[in-house]
């Protein structure tokens, strides 16, 4: 049996001083590790009273040895994640996102551009307007979570899933009727969120004159 003292966070031995008898095997090494990192110790002290324990206080040397740095350099590590961390969020909190209001402005435009694209049978446009609009949906969904608009804006996701069906089938009635359906749909999310007083209808000006919603099949 050997004494071994451990020195918590002071440069006098005398002062919170741990000291405990046990028999040396790996258990109890093991042990003393584990108390070592859990209370933080910054000095230690072997007393092994006769010669032929020297090759055991030189492996207790060498082990704590290792544990101190093992310690410290885990301690630095956690600190500098921990300000990178820090310096992460103030970035991200400072990073643009659009606001709702922009998502929707974006989907009014798509919107309209559906329409004036399907109603000249213009089909692989009317498919691009579509699935744009889907995109921003899930747009609003991922960078507005915390307003309540993004939790009821999925009930129009059937409605563009049947004008999709409409425009893949190249069926010009049944791409009005589910355009209607969409636009109706449109102002029922308006009114689930208060919003009963921006009316959504079918456009009946071409808005984009930089643009040209016909088929233009090159010969």
């Amino acid at each position: 049996m050997f004494r071994f003292c451990l020195n918590k966070r002071t440069d006098n031995l005398n002062d919170n001083c741990y000291c405990f008898k046990f028999v040396t095997n790996k258990k109890q090494i093991t042990d003393i590790l584990d108390y070592l990192e859990f209370i933080g110790c910054s000095k230690l002290n072997l007393n092994l009273p006769t010669k032929k324990d020297v090759k055991m206080r030189q492996l207790f040397l060498i082990a704590f040895t290792v544990e101190f740095f093992a310690c410290n350099q885990k301690k630095d590590n956690t600190q500098l994640l921990e300000k990178r961390i820090d310096s992460l969020q103030i970035k991200l909190a400072a990073t643009y996102k659009p606001g709702f209001g922009e998502f929707m402005s974006q989907i009014q435009a798509h919107h309209a551009k559906l329409w004036f694209a399907g109603e000249n049978e213009n089909w692989k446009l009317a498919d691009f307007e579509v699935h744009e609009i889907m995109e921003l949906v899930e747009d609003i969904q991922k960078f507005q979570t915390e307003r309540k608009e993004s939790r009821q804006i999925e009930m129009i996701n059937p409605a563009l899933n049947e004008i999709n069906k409409a425009i893949q089938q190249k069926n010009l009635v049944l791409f009005k009727s589910n355009f209607t359906l969409l636009t109706n749909t449109c102002n029922d999310c308006h009114r689930a969120t208060n919003f009963e007083f921006n009316v959504v209808k079918i456009p009946d000006i071409q808005p984009f004159s930089n643009q040209d919603f016909k088929m233009n099949e090159r010969k």
